[in-house]
């Protein structure tokens, strides 16, 4: 074997294989750790160094074996793209034909590289693969670069405010009971102009039984932006030190230690949290008592990320779905027995992962089928789970109430329905002008119990919700955020 010739093969099938990874890592500049990176190369190289191994073995030469190990991997990890570009054409096909499809393309391409092509041919297109997809790796690592360093300034303002509020305590420790505090985020609960702009579903019966609970609720309250890792934080440290152009990883830095809850301990409360993404959101180190999730689902993690877009997505985390439903239950019956835990001085926080998809239940609770699973392109599974939630909202705090009637209530999503945002970047279909949907989006779930009292939140953002919330219960002067 040609010595140049070999490293040239060997070198266009790592840059293939890795491309995926290092495309996803780079672009979102960090927004998985180093590990996650590491592991799925190494899956990654691991399945091309078998596929170029049996290749091998029937070409008997490394160029054509490299050439065809190449075509193998691209189709195999760009097969979900294929996969939608063919169904778009003949919609009456599903997995499995566009699979076969593929096999037998593969498998033609190989015979006529067995039969009809030589190994400089072969070794030509090798080096045309190596030079498009390591040079597509080397132009998104230099993209990445002036990204780290744009976040810089940004991050020490940020952090300079949240220090300021930290050091610059408002008001002295409480002493004596004070009323539990029950805060709940639901990530992409729509609004009530959100479902019904989207769905053209009237949510008015579940903020009528929320009102007749003794909630007070705001249905055109909006937040800054559709982005759970925006505003989850800026919520948690009750300031804005996340802004949407800031990089993933920057805005989860500031999910660690908040202020919130650092805030609430000063006041004499013991923090109880529970997160339906294993602490994902809510920093367990910074609570007194928290909800364990044993099981940790696959969706939205790296390597979830590079699998759904390949020929192996149908059986990737195919066993989510039951345990998903097993701690969304979990999660509404830990709130409920929180309220009984103690009658002053407990603050429970918990973020729950519902409605967002994954849609693993229709509106009476029942498992969704594979095919609804991850479908953002109609709204039907949306609004199933949605409605299913709505039920169990209203359940959960119908409970809380009864067992701490004197207690303090606040019900919030991060974002409303984004549906135009999903069609644009998961389908790409152009459908809604997303700079008119935007208000849609941001529109939220907003409701306070506040001991069956009023208390003004009418339009007021997630964020000012919650410290005009505190500044009532604790008499503090926390300032709204513009």
């Amino acid at each position: 074997m040609n010595k140049k010739n070999t490293v040239i093969s060997i070198a266009s099938l790592i840059c293939v294989a890795l491309f995926p990874c290092f495309f996803l890592y780079l672009q979102n500049t960090g927004a998985a750790i180093f590990s996650d990176l590491i592991e799925m190369s190494g899956i990654l190289l691991l399945i091309s160094l078998i596929i170029l191994g049996f290749s091998f073995l029937i070409f008997r030469n490394i160029e054509k074996a490299a050439l065809i190990s190449n075509i193998f991997l691209i189709i195999g990890l760009y097969f979900a793209f294929i996969e939608k570009a063919i169904v778009k054409v003949i919609p009456m096909l599903y997995y499995w034909h566009v699979a076969i499809i593929c096999l037998f393309l593969i498998f033609q391409i190989g015979y006529l590289i067995y039969k009809k092509s030589n190994a400089k041919l072969a070794n030509q297109i090798n080096q045309v693969l190596l030079l498009i997809f390591g040079g597509l790796i080397i132009f998104n690592g230099i993209l990445a670069v002036p990204k780290a360093f744009q976040t810089i300034s940004t991050k020490a303002q940020n952090q300079a405010e949240l220090d300021q509020k930290i050091n610059n305590p408002t008001s002295d420790n409480q002493e004596g009971n004070l009323p539990n505090v029950y805060y709940f985020i639901f990530d992409e609960y729509a609004g009530f102009d959100s479902i019904q702009r989207y769905c053209n579903y009237d949510n008015s019966a579940f903020y009528a039984s929320l009102e007749e609970l003794g909630f007070v609720t705001s249905k055109h309250s909006v937040n800054d932006t559709w982005d759970t890792y925006t505003e989850i934080p800026n919520l948690l440290q009750l300031a804005r030190v996340n802004s949407i152009d800031m990089t993933a990883a920057e805005k989860k830095a500031n999910l660690k230690d908040p202020f919130l809850l650092k805030f609430m301990k000063e006041q004499g409360y013991t923090v109880n949290a529970l997160d339906s993404t294993n602490y994902q959101f809510i920093d367990v180190n910074a609570t007194d008592l928290h909800l364990g999730v044993d099981y940790i689902s696959t969706y939205g993690t790296f390597k979830s990320l590079i699998f759904q877009n390949t020929a192996y997505y149908p059986f990737h985390g195919y066993e989510d779905h039951d345990e998903e439903i097993s701690n969304m239950l979990r999660m509404f019956n830990y709130a409920i027995e929180s309220s009984e835990k103690t009658k002053s001085n407990l603050f429970t926080i918990g973020y729950f992962s519902f409605p967002h998809v994954p849609y693993i239940v229709d509106e009476n609770g029942n498992k969704t089928n594979d095919s609804d699973r991850l479908n953002l392109r109609d709204t039907a599974p949306y609004l199933a789970q949605f409605k299913y939630a709505s039920k169990k909202i209203l359940e959960m705090t119908t409970e809380i109430i009864r067992n701490d009637p004197e207690s303090i209530i606040v019900i919030q999503s991060d974002h409303g329905y984004r549906y135009p945002s999903h069609l644009h970047f998961w389908y790409g279909i152009d459908q809604f002008d997303l700079a008119v949907e935007s208000i849609y989006e941001r529109n939220i779930l907003n409701s306070v119990y506040y001991q069956g009292k009023d208390i003004y939140i009418d339009n007021y953002s997630g964020i000012n919700t919650l410290i005009t919330v505190l500044n009532k219960l604790l008499d503090v002067d926390l300032q709204m955020v513009d």
